[in-house]
């Protein structure tokens, strides 16, 4: 039986500018190790009416029905609360009922941080970020600082993770330096949903249709493809297979998400992004033959230049799995064939792994993370681009998608 969720609300406090440390000794009966806290009962007074940059309406008081996630600090310049942001909007973000706030540490007003997003080369790093209510708020001395004093902690300049209740009650505070930190918070709240769910009492069940309809906007397409609307792996596989880009495996009812793309897959989805034009089939690749459902596709992006192939362009690799500069090029090369603008042009100096770009694929990469094609990868907070790692399916529809909203 479906249940009703009560309201929580998760308060993060990325602290990424130095705090002052308040005197007194921490409360050692709610330390759980280095910098993490754990349960506590401190009463959320301190409640803020915000506007995001969509011009909505929001509260950080907690609301029935309703799961909160604040998060203050520089959103747009921090790793910590950029981190964090991803890392709890793409776990709890698509929730029902979840809503998560931002707020800014350095005072800038909402309309100041949607134009620094809409202009940042980095945009790429806020893919989670239209998950939550992106405001200009500076918490100041009102809210977050009073928690600190209470439980005279020194803050430092990690993050203090907050979780409030429906009674406006703070349960869970937490003093995060990493996802592996986070990842406990994220535990509770859940732990915390299912408790409250099962203290509701039952609401009937919806109609539904008969046997012989089909589930009304539910495409049913793919078996491994979890039917959830505003997830990024959903969204992603339906906007390619609505659009005819990619198709399913073999015939099949599967899409194979997770499954590793071959060079010959992604040449053929370009092909299709171009309509499929004619071409005249040539022995370019001695591992390319007529009649395959890579044939025409290898050979119209060869002529369009979009490829070369691989030892001296006698092989293509068909069967090779395909790495992200090796998409960041194709992709560059179609938008060039597409006459699109590619001057967008990244810094690649933050990301950990830059020399292992290959020397020709330098130029591509920067272009891909540039635009938004291409994002880094976050392991533990850190965001690698690995260069030389193979994408998989849904990470390619994904990209493909970013694509043709940008250009098309």
């Amino acid at each position: 039986m479906k249940r009703r969720l009560l309201g929580v609300i998760v308060a993060v406090s990325m602290l990424c500018s130095s705090l002052t440390a308040f005197a007194g000794e921490p409360k050692e009966e709610l330390l759980r190790g280095e910098g993490f806290i754990g349960e506590t009962n401190i009463k959320n007074d301190r409640v803020r009416e915000l506007t995001d940059t969509d011009g909505r309406e929001v509260t950080t008081r907690g609301e029935e029905g309703k799961i909160k996630v604040i998060i203050s600090g520089r959103v747009t310049g921090c790793t910590l609360t950029i981190g964090a942001v991803d890392y709890l909007a793409g776990r709890l973000g698509d929730r029902a009922g979840v809503e998560i706030i931002t707020r800014d540490v350095d005072g800038r007003t909402s309309e100041e941080l949607k134009q620094m997003m809409s202009e940042s080369p980095f945009a790429w790093m806020f893919g989670n970020y239209d998950k939550a209510h992106i405001t200009g708020d500076y918490y100041a001395n009102n809210d977050m600082w009073h928690v600190i004093n209470i439980l005279k902690i020194n803050a430092g300049t990690f993050p203090l993770v907050i979780v409030v209740d429906q009674e406006n009650d703070i349960r869970y505070c937490s003093m995060s330096k990493s996802q592996d930190t986070l990842a406990p918070l994220a535990d509770y709240v859940e732990k915390l949903l299912e408790e409250m769910a099962e203290t509701q009492p039952d609401e009937p069940e919806p109609d539904k249709p008969e046997p012989d309809e089909p589930e009304p906007d539910q495409p049913g397409t793919f078996s491994d493809v979890k039917y959830e609307p505003g997830s990024w792996r959903y969204d992603s596989v339906k906007y390619v297979c609505d659009r005819g880009i990619m198709n399913g495996i073999g015939g099949t009812d599967k899409f194979e998400p997770d499954g590793n793309l071959t060079r010959g897959m992604f040449a053929t989805v370009l092909y299709r992004m171009a309509g499929g034009p004619a071409v005249e089939f040539e022995n370019k690749f001695l591992d390319v033959e007529a009649g395959k459902y890579y044939s025409n596709a290898v050979i119209w992006a060869n002529k369009k230049g979009i490829v070369d192939g691989l030892d001296g362009g006698t092989r293509f690799g068909v069967e090779e799995f395909i790495t992200r500069e090796q998409i960041a090029k194709m992709l560059k090369e179609y938008a060039r064939v597409c006459s699109y603008n590619t001057s967008e042009k990244a810094d690649l100096s933050e990301f950990p792994d830059v020399s292992d770009v290959s020397g020709w694929a330098m130029g591509y990469i920067q272009w891909a993370v540039g635009c938004g094609m291409i994002g880094g990868k976050n392991v533990n907070g850190t965001y690698y681009l690995d260069p030389k790692g193979n994408a998989t399916r849904v990470e390619c529809a994904a990209m493909l998608m970013r694509f043709m909203k940008k250009y098309q």
